[in-house]
């Protein structure tokens, strides 16, 4: 086998338990360092912005009521319309089911709610106990401080997880250069070039149209993926992002010529 780049540590993560690969860590504090930033955007939104802002407000001094179901918008979020009286005045409200822990196929239109609602603004209401839906958020922005730097820093580095190996008749794209999980045969391509990051971009004055409809595999910004078109009436090629590209290039070129040359 030739092996043909490993995408930095990630792809070798064996070789970086043992201790005979160091870690880019520059790379891994910047990519953590973003997504808690992002984390944090995201979670100022909600608690201070988004409906969760609503929620912490009725959890202080809400009343309750009784209101009517008069529509059911399932296409809506499955969304549930009501109406409710407050010191002689209706108002309206429109919530989600999925969101208010409600089964919307058991609510009919006419059928009595109870509505917490906002004294001093009796517009802002739900269908549930704040308290809990509030409860219910926090747990959700918990998990996400948790997931999303994770998933934030997984994707990052997708593309160090793949190696790329010209194996007898093919190249094989490896996950942690353990599993495989595609092999691209010699004689379905028909040229490699390395092309920059930034001419995948539709803007790109060096955009070429094939590249839409080709399947990238871990390509990331200010990476020299390389650009293999294949014969095919559906994919046009595969973007692939090896370490060394020019090697991968010459490599494929030099088990394509005689293909080409028959074909010729």
């Amino acid at each position: 086998m030739d092996g043909v780049g490993d995408e930095g540590w990630a792809t070798q993560l064996p070789l970086a338990i043992r201790g005979k690969m160091k870690p880019n860590w520059k790379k891994v504090i910047l990519f953590l360092m973003c997504a808690v930033l992002l984390n944090f955007a995201i979670f100022v939104f909600v608690y201070f912005v988004g409906p969760l802002s609503d929620y912490r407000r009725m959890t202080g001094s809400t009343l309750m009521t009784e209101g009517r179901v008069t529509e059911k918008q399932r296409e809506n979020h499955l969304g549930i319309v009501y109406v409710y009286d407050v010191r002689g005045q209706a108002y309206h409200g429109n919530r989600s089911a999925a969101v208010d822990a409600l089964d919307f196929k058991r609510i009919h239109v006419g059928q009595s709610v109870r509505v917490w609602y906002l004294p001093q603004d009796p517009d802002v209401s739900t269908l549930r106990d704040p308290k809990e839906l509030v409860a219910g958020e926090r747990t959700g922005l918990i998990v996400m401080w948790i997931m999303f730097p994770a998933l934030f820093f997984l994707f990052g580095f997708s593309s160090r997880f793949e190696t790329y190996d010209v194996e007898g008749d093919h190249i094989q794209i490896r996950l942690l250069g353990l599993l495989t999980i595609r092999r691209i045969p010699f004689n379905k391509i028909k040229g490699a070039e390395v092309i920059s990051w930034a001419e995948l971009l539709p803007f790109h004055k060096r955009f070429r149209k094939e590249y839409l409809l080709s399947e990238r595999v871990g390509t990331y910004m200010g990476s020299k993926p390389v650009f293999l078109r294949i014969h095919s009436a559906v994919r046009k090629g595969f973007v692939l992002t090896p370490k060394n590209p020019e090697k991968l290039v010459q490599q494929v070129l030099d088990h394509i010529r005689p293909n080409l040359r028959e074909a010729q």
